[in-house]
């Protein structure tokens, strides 16, 4: 067993991910250039193109990113090597009128900003690391002359990045610039003890502070200037109030590879799913080719089949699989501070394991034919909140309007992964909407299915309807979907209007609790119904069914006056079952109707071309 950032370690030595330690994709907006003797090739700073989107139409977003050396700097000055802010390279600020006083802190600050910059480019050019490197004395002859010369564009603002070109190469991808980098930032965030970390449990020097962050942009909330791993930079958050790494022992290697590792996940589209409060990444420790999102966001039934099938046929085969591992990291900021929300991890076969029982757990037969079994864990997290019924859609999980239970999707995710129950307050939540939306569709059927399968008090397995199972509240559930059809079929069966407020419209709020009363009012008004259906010979169908819950009705314990959780989700299941089971077999004898119908035009035709050959 390793811990969360060990995981990570091991990811970034994978992954090859500090061939260039302190490098990270940052954005720059311009670009000055520069000729191998230091003078400038042009006067003016070069504007960076944006990125073309995928389609080839010009981007949106100014600049491009690139990999340039970057280190965390919360306060006070630090330069960063070859592509810095237009305040660190060429001094400027941007002014303020009409206040002298911020004029000239202003004016003093860029300067202060422009020298430290200075001051670490000749160190560059001066050190043995540039003995025979021409890009960093190009720029040191440049800082001599060159920068009163450079002439400022119509807009500009002092933080733009502007990244510096020799003979049209990159300063920052020149033969000595990674390693002077590498020495430059552990001489400032590296401490002076030695000890062992607590990371690789190797002896090795310390940091006293983490010298990269994580890109803020990655994570909900997070900070613009990055967000820390590790954080203890006041006095408060550290033990016997010091401030500092002193009590979170880091190796300088593992510092290195922490936050790229983090930086690496977040970036990748295929490996992170964000949510209004939350990103969530994965990645297999291991050669198993897998697409986690697949089982996640299925686009269709058949795509669930297949990665069962897949899932299935391959689990526990594979003697490599047994030694792969998986991971995933749900992350949130507080600021500039990580917040570990979740981390799973476990052998790829108890995942797979796990994403099969999520299936099967949650598999539900549809309300209407063309409707499907599997429901996306996304749409499923959205039926936790509020239905507008006249749009027949949810409020979005960033609408404060929407009432979705907090981090639903993040737990509904823990969940899957990890085989866990359906938690009450979860379940109690949507049986709470369900009696304010007068709404009971496939996701929110299927997130009582898993409630019940996997609660101490196990109800139902089946994904649809079971006419053996004797639970009352089951039972009272399917004889309210009984009575809703009957009040329809009696409403038009001689051409009449359906009716305005159905039978479950009126009666389910109080049923849900209250499973009881679908005896002592459903029972007073079918009478009326079936006495309309029967005048029209309708109401075979109405009287089997009716009966065959009664006779099981009478078999078993009294129906529940005042329910539990698991008896209300219990009577719903049995209510969507049962208009499923009823939905479908319309559906059917319709088919065979029509199919009847063109076997008989057929058949007429066959004849008509018959009596036509013998006369």
């Amino acid at each position: 067993m390793s811990t969360l950032y060990q995981a990570l370690v091991r990811y970034a030595d994978d992954h090859q991910l500090l061939a260039r330690p302190y490098y990270a994709d940052l954005r720059a907006l311009w670009q000055l250039d520069l000729n191998a003797d230091g003078s400038l090739a042009s006067r003016h700073l070069t504007a960076i193109d944006a990125e073309p989107d995928k389609n080839g139409n010009p981007g949106k977003v100014p600049g491009r990113i690139f990999s340039s050396p970057t280190m965390k700097r919360t306060s006070g000055i630090a330069a960063i090597l070859g592509a810095d802010g237009l305040d660190y390279v060429l001094g400027w600020h941007e002014p303020v009128p009409d206040d002298p006083a911020a004029e000239a802190k202003a004016r003093a600050d860029s300067a202060a900003r422009h020298a430290a910059w200075a001051d670490l480019m000749r160190a560059w050019a001066a050190s043995p690391l540039a003995a025979e490197d021409a890009a960093p004395q190009a720029v040191a002859r440049f800082l001599d002359d060159g920068v009163r010369h450079v002439e400022r564009p119509a807009k500009w603002g002092a933080k733009d990045r502007v990244r510096i070109r020799v003979n049209g190469h990159p300063v920052t991808d020149s033969a000595s610039a990674a390693a002077f980098w590498a020495q430059h930032v552990e001489a400032k965030k590296t401490s002076d003890r030695r000890g062992f970390c607590l990371v690789c449990s190797r002896y090795a020097t310390l940091v006293a502070t983490l010298p990269q962050s994580v890109k803020g942009t990655l994570i909900p909330d997070g900070h613009t200037s990055g967000v820390a791993p590790i954080s203890i930079n006041e006095a408060v958050y550290g033990f016997d109030l010091r401030k500092g790494l002193g009590q979170v022992p880091v190796c300088v290697a593992c510092a290195q590879a922490i936050p790229v590792a983090l930086e690496n996940l977040l970036a990748s589209t295929s490996h992170t799913h964000r949510t209004p409060r939350s990103a969530t990444t994965w990645w297999i420790e291991g050669t198993a080719p897998i697409d986690f999102w697949s089982w996640e966001t299925p686009a269709s039934d058949s795509d669930v089949r297949e990665l069962i099938h897949r899932i299935a046929a391959g689990s526990g085969t594979d003697e490599a699989e047994q030694l792969d591992h998986f991971h995933a990291l749900t992350l949130e900021a507080n600021g500039p501070r990580l917040v570990v929300r979740d981390w799973t991890h476990m052998p790829l076969t108890e995942l797979q394991d796990n994403i099969l029982g999520w299936f099967r757990d949650t598999r539900i037969v549809p309300l209407w034919p063309n409707g499907r079994e599997y429901q996306s864990l996304g749409l499923m997290a959205l039926s936790t909140g509020r239905h507008e019924a006249k749009a027949n859609q949810y409020r979005y999980l960033s609408d404060k309007a929407g009432r979705h239970p907090h981090r639903v999707t993040e737990t509904l995710r823990e969940v899957a992964l990890q085989g866990r129950p359906l938690p009450r307050d979860i379940a109690a939540h949507v049986l709470q909407r369900i009696i304010a939306d007068q709404n009971v569709d496939d996701p929110r059927a299927a997130l009582l299915q898993l409630f019940l399968t996997r609660s101490t008090a196990k109800g139902t397995d089946m994904p649809g309807l079971d006419p053996t199972n004797q639970d009352p509240s089951y039972l009272l559930g399917r004889l309210m979907a009984v009575y809703e059809n009957m009040q329809y079929a009696a409403a038009t069966a001689s051409g009449g209007d359906a009716p305005n407020a159905t039978f479950a419209d009126k009666f389910m709020a109080g049923a849900i609790t209250s499973p009881i009363l679908i005896l002592t009012s459903g029972a007073k008004q079918a009478q009326g119904w079936r006495a309309k259906l029967r005048r029209a010979n309708r109401s075979y169908f109405f009287d089997q069914t009716i009966d065959s819950i009664a006779s099981l009705l009478e078999q078993t314990r009294p129906a529940p006056t005042r329910a539990t959780i698991e008896e209300q989700a219990s009577f719903l299941l049995g209510y969507h079952h049962q208009r499923a089971s009823d939905n479908h077999a319309r559906q059917a004898a319709r088919s065979a109707k029509a199919a009847a119908a063109e076997d008989t035009a057929a058949e007429n035709t066959d004849n008509t071309a018959s009596d036509d050959d013998k006369s």
